[in-house]
């Protein structure tokens, strides 16, 4: 999930260092306040560098307890997912029935995010797996028999 953080949503080159990082962060956070009456804070730049493992020794993160820190990442990605320069996009994301839970809210949030944008999500698990998303308007099932 980091590299589709970084890849798709942040458009972080592979040899970017931390600083280049954290920069882009800021920018293409700019861009989704832009967008959104919401607009992202530096406390919101801050958690996301920290997440991406490229944090500035020189800001001191908030103390947020591990739930809200979690939801807090989960709204600053999905803002990042409905920018409407993110172009055509195709992820797939396999294997769901091995995922923890705190991936599983990630790709929940995933499923709602990509409505209305020019990005197909394409998921793969087990005929056993079941989650709350598959109930959706917007959602597809496509059974394939074993091979």
């Amino acid at each position: 999930m980091l590299e589709l953080l970084r890849n798709c949503f942040l458009r972080i080159a592979h040899g970017d260092d931390a600083a280049s990082v954290r920069d882009k962060i800021v920018q293409r956070l700019a861009l989704t306040g832009a967008q959104d009456s919401s607009a992202l804070t530096e406390v919101d730049h801050a958690l996301l560098a920290d997440f991406l493992g490229v944090a500035d020794p020189r800001v001191q993160l908030p103390s947020l307890n591990p739930r809200a820190r979690h939801a807090r990442l989960l709204a600053i990605v999905r803002q990042l997912v409905r920018q409407p320069d993110n172009g055509t996009i195709l992820l797939l994301m396999e294997d769901l029935h091995w995922l923890d839970e705190a991936s599983m809210d990630f790709v929940s949030m995933l499923v709602e995010a990509v409505v209305g944008t020019r990005i197909l999500l394409v998921l793969n698990y087990r005929p056993m797996f079941r989650a709350d998303w598959q109930t959706a308007a917007h959602f597809q099932r496509i059974e394939l028999t074993e091979l």
